[in-house]
């Protein structure tokens, strides 16, 4: 009777640490999440440039409303660097 109580024991501690050890390793990935960069654009036909912050003075002469996007987004609409802020 002791064998078999101590068996369980045994299977239960062991159990339990690789259900620990699941746990440390899904905490551990939420950690790595990664965000991108944010770049401000001017909404005009005529702009071609991301710009790194909204108080940049090539976003200044902007007379359309300005919108905050990701970085890849610009890149994929075709803007490129500003070359006053970056």
């Amino acid at each position: 009777m002791k064998k078999i109580v101590s068996g369980l024991l045994l299977l239960c501690l062991t159990i339990s640490m690789q259900a620990q050890e699941v746990k440390k390793v899904v905490h551990h990935k939420s950690h790595h999440v990664q965000t991108q960069p944010m770049v401000y654009i001017c909404n005009s036909g005529s702009a071609y440039a991301y710009h790194s912050s909204n108080g940049c003075h090539g976003l200044g002469r902007c007379r359309h409303t300005i919108s905050r996007v990701t970085l890849s987004e610009a890149k994929n609409e075709g803007y490129r660097a500003c070359k006053i802020c970056y």
